[in-house]
């Protein structure tokens, strides 16, 4: 492919980056005299994690579940992080979440009823605060499709202040001399041409990691663009170290999760010789097992010789057919259609990467310390601390897209619009270094198999069990992997764009590891065979920042 550089120019107010529940909310709670642009690398509205989600949240309800309350939802996540959430923002979500079911409602989004709305209590929480979404008109396996869809039929029936962008790759954040946004630049996959957008605000809403380990249940798209966008352009980041694994997760003929709801109707977790083992793990069953607590347990039992084919049995033969008709009868279809069930009511899973816990540092504005630059969703961190209760995730990007919103709103009225020329671009190279120049271009089957690599690194020796020696080797092999591309170049900006994507995710892994390294302990979802227990020394936070182009760490006791 020839490369002339071609640009086209936007103007918009505010730039939301990631077309999933945290984009869609965010510009739609932005006043409609305010221009918009929501831009996507795949299909707004149709991509990214939360079409894979469960579609279910945590939140309170108080007139359903008359004795909770904001104290004890705040504790249990707070006991569930281990002490180290950022109390601020975790006292704003919990208090902000008893209106997130009104809200969502508001957008046609609505929850599943019996006589009146119902929800369950999965490990972890200590009332039934979990409800799911009614998504019976949409695929099991993309029912997450039911919060986005709705959405996206409001921006385009009520919105038109807000314009959308599919196939467009945003690469880098445009900073100023005063520590201000005033854009960003982008590649149209579908023209092939550079996007060079003025804007008032951006918003970071493209997601989290999990495409740093092979074994995951996240969509394609999920390469770390928030993390690499956010560290490029000088925000704060901050737990690094800590990603929760969903621990049971079908990998073929189809991948999906299996939710942790159906221990409580009698599934059990078994080993290879058909023996129960969740007790040899500190929990008294599989009920009150939290998702790390259960990863690690199905880890250890497949690293020790009693998996299956690197997998697990799902024991489903407790659970009744009133049970099965009742809560699970679209899953119980799906896996006799996927005939699953080859030796009783039995089947295969096995822990797999689900959510990143670090992430971006907000503030209760959702902004960061660039003005201007705000983030949202799994892009952020903070109200989780070193684990995260089931269900919290979808709440969290309800709570904080909201507020996103409402400060980009504020924001926009006080600043006038700055200009971007052509010439200015080349003067301070913004066009990557790696596109001008076409010798020994590497190709992007090789980027993908470098990916492939890195996954495979990294579940080897910084997932689910980490110690000094398998950390130390994870990060001598992307040292490795990092100078391979060092000085490498490309020819087509297809190329460009994966490569962009496997800087972000070696950037986000070379945090994960160093960040475990200096944690010695282990806590919540970070697990270090050598330093097994919790060290309150460590009871504190490592933020991440780019610093004279070297990556800094420094911690911060709580």
């Amino acid at each position: 492919m020839e490369l002339n550089f071609q640009v086209k120019k936007l103007y918009m107010d505010v730039l939301i980056v990631g077309g999933g529940l945290a984009g869609l909310l965010s510009a739609l709670n932005i006043n409609k005299n305010i221009s918009v642009g929501i831009i996507s690398k795949n299909k707004i509205g149709k991509s990214g994690n939360t079409i894979i989600s469960g579609a279910s949240l945590s939140f309170l309800l108080e007139d359903v579940n008359k004795v909770d309350s904001e104290e004890t939802f705040f504790y249990d996540i707070l006991e569930s992080g281990q002490f180290i959430n950022d109390i601020p923002l975790l006292k704003l979500f919990v208090h902000k979440s008893k209106h997130i079911k009104d809200n969502l409602e508001l957008y046609g989004i609505n929850f599943i009823k019996k006589n009146e709305i119902s929800g369950q209590q999965p490990a972890g929480h200590r009332m039934p605060r979990y409800f799911s979404v009614n998504y019976k008109k949409i695929p099991f396996i993309t029912r997450g499709l039911a919060l986005t869809l709705p959405l996206l039929d409001k921006i385009l029936r009520d919105h038109k202040n807000i314009k959308l962008f599919n196939n467009v790759h945003i690469i880098k954040i445009l900073i100023n001399e005063n520590n201000r946004v005033y854009g960003a630049i982008g590649i149209d996959k579908t023209t092939n041409k550079f996007l060079y957008i003025n804007s008032k605000v951006v918003i970071i809403a493209s997601g989290g990691a999990g495409k740093i380990y092979n074994n995951n249940n996240n969509t394609h798209d999920i390469t770390c663009d928030s993390y690499g966008l956010a560290y490029q352009a000088g925000a704060l980041l901050k737990d690094m170290e800590f990603v929760q694994f969903f621990p049971t997760m079908i990998s073929s003929p189809t991948r999906m999760n299996i939710p942790s709801t159906i221990f409580k109707k009698g599934a059990l977790l078994k080993n290879s010789l058909e023996k129960k083992f969740i007790q040899k793990y500190g929990a008294s069953d599989e009920i009150s097992a939290t998702r790390d607590l259960m990863s690690r347990a199905i880890f250890t039992e497949i690293m020790q010789g009693r998996g299956i084919d690197g997998q697990i049995l799902l024991d489903l033969n407790n659970i009744s057919k009133e049970d099965w008709e009742k809560y699970f009868y679209r899953l119980y279809r799906l896996l006799k259609k996927f005939k699953q069930f080859k030796v009783k009511k039995m089947i295969l899973v096995k822990p797999v990467s689900h959510f990143f816990i670090g992430g971006i540092h907000i503030d209760q504005y959702s902004s960061t310390n660039i003005f201007g630059l705000l983030a949202c969703g799994e892009s952020i961190c903070g109200i989780h601390g070193a684990n995260r209760l089931p269900g919290t995730a979808l709440s969290e990007t309800v709570v904080f897209s909201t507020i996103a919103g409402k400060t980009a709103s504020n924001i926009v009225q006080n600043i006038t619009k700055n200009e971007i020329t052509r010439s200015s671009i080349i003067k301070n190279e913004f066009v990557p270094k790696e596109l001008l120049t076409k010798s020994s271009p590497i190709t992007k089957n090789e980027i993908n198999g470098f990916k492939k690599i890195l996954g495979k690194t990294m579940w080897d020796n910084s997932g689910i069990s980490r110690n000094k020696v398998s950390l130390q080797k994870a990060l001598n092999n992307i040292k490795d992997l990092h100078n391979k591309l060092d000085s490498c170049t490309i020819s087509s900006l297809d190329d460009y764009r994966s490569l962009f994507e496997l800087k972000n995710m070696i950037l986000t892994s070379k945090m994960l590891i160093k960040g475990a390294l200096m944690r010695e302990e282990s806590r919540g979802s970070h697990y270090r065979s050598d330093f097994p227990f919790i060290n309150d020394e460590f009871k504190g936070n490592h933020y991440f920042k780019k610093e004279k182009g070297c990556l800094k760490i420094e911690f911060k006791k709580s």
